[in-house]
């Protein structure tokens, strides 16, 4: 006589061991993605548009956290990309600015430069239209180093990066006949050389970026001539060549654990760069969507 196999019973215990082995067989799934919402406020007086707050859906639920809560990095290395673009780096177009909404315009620019301690700070500040233009991609871009201890990898993301680019769809005349697809491609990496490529679409558009003007030099248009480093960032005579209101701001919040950092550890330096990907244009393939950081700072522990 065949002795049928005995069911094991369904128990609320057994449902709920098979639930740890499940966690523990299986990693926890990272929280790299779009936050819900990045909150702008323009003021019209000074023009300036200011973040307020990343609101993000975390482990327990959606969680707003305003910025006086972010951790604030220092840029320690800078490189340009290596194309013929002439400007380096945009802030707020003040209100006695003329702005032409759509296109640039090149009347009435402001005589004064940008400090050389301010551009230090373009993308650790609050503002919306204040930016470092067209990182490398062949050598790092920009090096931020996090103090007081860094970040601490742990349940939800640890970084935000907010990326200035073209509205979807729009033609840039420096890549004719290429519409944008949004967001630049940004790759984030460890000095250890794991990293990690965020795409357009883990990206979220969350506005316009506000009227800015952009400042640069002559002579960086030319494909042979960049800014290599942070001196050259700090005392280079760059003037005002343009205003600008067409920028959207992009958004993301990054999980330390696609990096491949351990539960609990922290990390200290972390790199930005272009992508670095020809694209065919109408006058042949050229390097057209680089990054373009208009914020990087740390989020605290969920």
């Amino acid at each position: 006589m065949t002795v049928p196999h005995k069911i094991p019973t369904c128990t609320t215990a057994n449902l709920f061991a098979l639930a740890v082995s499940v966690m523990l067989t299986f990693p926890a799934i990272a929280q790299t993605a779009p936050p819900l919402d990045l909150e702008m406020r323009l003021d019209p007086a000074t023009r300036e548009n200011r973040f307020l707050a990343v609101v993000i859906d975390g482990p327990n639920g959606p969680r707003r956290i305003e910025a006086s809560e972010w951790l604030r990095p220092e840029l320690a290395g800078y490189a340009q990309a290596a194309a013929p673009i002439i400007v380096g780096l945009g802030v707020p177009a003040g209100p006695d600015t003329p702005i032409t909404r759509g296109r640039p315009g090149r009347d009435a620019l402001p005589s004064a430069r940008v400090p050389g301690a301010r551009r230090l700070m373009l993308v650790s500040d609050d503002l919306a239209n204040s930016m470092l233009l067209n990182i490398a991609d062949d050598v790092d871009g920009m090096t931020l180093t996090f103090p007081d201890g860094g970040l601490k990898n742990g349940p939800g993301p640890e970084l935000l990066i907010a990326e200035a680019s073209l509205p979807a769809g729009r033609v840039s005349g420096g890549c004719p006949g290429v519409p944008a697809s949004g967001a630049d491609a940004i790759i984030v990496s460890l000095p250890d050389q794991s990293e990690v490529t965020l795409m357009p679409e883990d990206f979220i558009d969350v506005g316009p970026a506000g009227p800015q003007v952009n400042y640069g030099t002559e002579e960086i248009g030319r494909a042979d001539v960049r800014i290599e480093t942070l001196e050259q960032l700090v005392n280079l005579d760059m003037r005002a060549l343009a205003t600008i209101d067409y920028f959207k701001v992009y958004s993301t919040v990054l999980d330390l654990a696609d990096l491949g950092v351990p539960d609990g550890e922290t990390v200290e330096t972390i790199v930005l760069s272009s992508s670095g990907e020809q694209v065919e244009t109408d006058n042949g393939p050229q390097l057209c969507w680089t990054a373009d950081p208009i914020l990087v700072v740390g989020l605290p522990p969920f």
